[in-house]
């Protein structure tokens, strides 16, 4: 069975049929699913993702939960509309344990919400829902755009990357670096996966692309590039808005564990406080309303959306839901003589045995393995 025959069967499912039925419009519907298991529920949200064009918010109660969530979705849909949105610090107060990779991943998001119409599917955990983002108004004010034919002076460009507080080296390898060399121009935005390099003819910019900073290999050719800096190492200065404010009211949001993840936030935000006392009075630092939520900001924002809840602790009563009649797989442990006897079982009482993997070569080493077990 191919991926896309799969989807066309989720699609005919009385459960998915109700969900796609509910949400096809425009209006706040709430309802709750109950019953998934394994990959299940990332199969559902991403053929429902999909059939809608809403933009679609899913939140995991636990990184790492979201983490495999991405991955099922990335393999279920478009890889290119599906997007990460993490944590930028390990706790409040402290830049020093900031991820540059999960600072750039949100400045992607947010960049990529704030400019296209094209639906995409953010996956986070509570942890970055805690931290406020830039608002709509500063992260346009802190966005340049370049295209290919615009008339720019390379000085006037070093000196915004500056202001951006870029750093100039010889050549760029990570977020917020950038480097010139006659009339080329490398920058790594914080707002995409690779850098961009322009090269002028004058004072025109007379090619855009993306490029491999480790081989200086062109990527992709553009038709411009939006440069945007460190919107989130600006907190002292910026004002900050929740990400529930930041993205379109049309939102989809599908949320496992509802109240295990404001509980967690909320968790968050008291420890967010508790440093915030501890701090010196004279700090320039701004107080935790200005830079995170707390769990019952985010539960009441919640109200202003569409929302599918999953698994337990939910905030829509069990009565108002839906129910799949699902189990986890058997645990073979290797185990593959009792697979078959578990296949032939299942085949005995009417039901379809699906094995799914990542690529090829595992397939054609489940059939190398079954094909010995046969010969025995």
């Amino acid at each position: 069975m191919t991926k896309e025959n799969l989807i066309e069967k989720v699609g005919h499912h009385p459960v998915y049929k109700q969900l796609e039925s509910n949400f096809n419009g425009t209006e706040i519907v709430r309802t709750s699913v109950k019953g998934f298991a394994g990959s299940q529920e990332a199969l559902f949200a991403a053929v429902l993702a999909n059939s809608t064009s809403r933009p679609f918010v899913i939140v995991l109660p636990e990184k790492e939960d979201a983490a495999y969530f991405l991955n099922d979705l990335e393999r279920l849909t478009d890889e290119q509309k599906v997007l990460f949105f993490p944590a930028s610090y390990k706790k409040p107060y402290d830049p020093d344990s900031a991820d540059p990779n999960s600072k750039l991943l949100r400045a992607e998001v947010l960049s990529r919400l704030n400019q296209t119409k094209n639906p995409v599917i953010v996956v986070t955990h509570p942890e970055a829902l805690f931290e406020k983002v830039v608002t709509h108004g500063n992260l346009k004010k802190n966005t340049f755009k370049i295209q290919k034919g615009d008339r720019l002076n390379i000085e006037f460009l070093n000196e915004l990357l500056h202001d951006y507080e870029f750093e100039r080296v010889d050549f760029v390898s990570e977020p917020g670096q950038f480097a010139i060399r006659g009339g080329i121009l490398d920058v790594f935005s914080f707002s995409d996966e690779w850098p961009f390099r322009l090269e002028f003819f004058g004072d025109e910019v007379d090619s855009v692309r993306s490029f491999n900073p480790e081989d200086q290999l062109s990527l992709k050719t553009l038709d411009f590039v939006q440069i945007v800096p460190d919107v989130q190492g600006k907190i002292l200065r910026e004002s900050r808005e929740s990400f529930l404010d930041f993205i379109p009211k049309e939102t989809l949001i599908w949320i496992r564990q509802t109240l295990i993840v404001t509980e967690k936030i909320e968790r968050e935000y008291i420890r967010a406080n508790e440093l915030w006392d501890k701090s010196n009075e004279n700090s320039v630092q701004l107080p935790p309303s200005e830079l995170y939520n707390s769990g019952n900001e985010i539960l009441k924002k919640l109200n202003d959306f569409s929302i599918i809840e999953t698994g337990n602790g939910n905030l829509i009563h069990q009565a108002e839901g839906l129910k799949i009649n699902a189990e986890p797989q058997t645990s073979f442990n290797k185990n593959f003589e009792f697979i078959t006897r578990k296949f032939i079982e299942n085949t005995e009482n009417k039901y379809a045995n699906l094995i799914f993997a990542g690529n090829p070569r595992q397939i054609e080493r489940i059939y190398s393995i079954f094909e010995d077990i046969g010969k025995d």
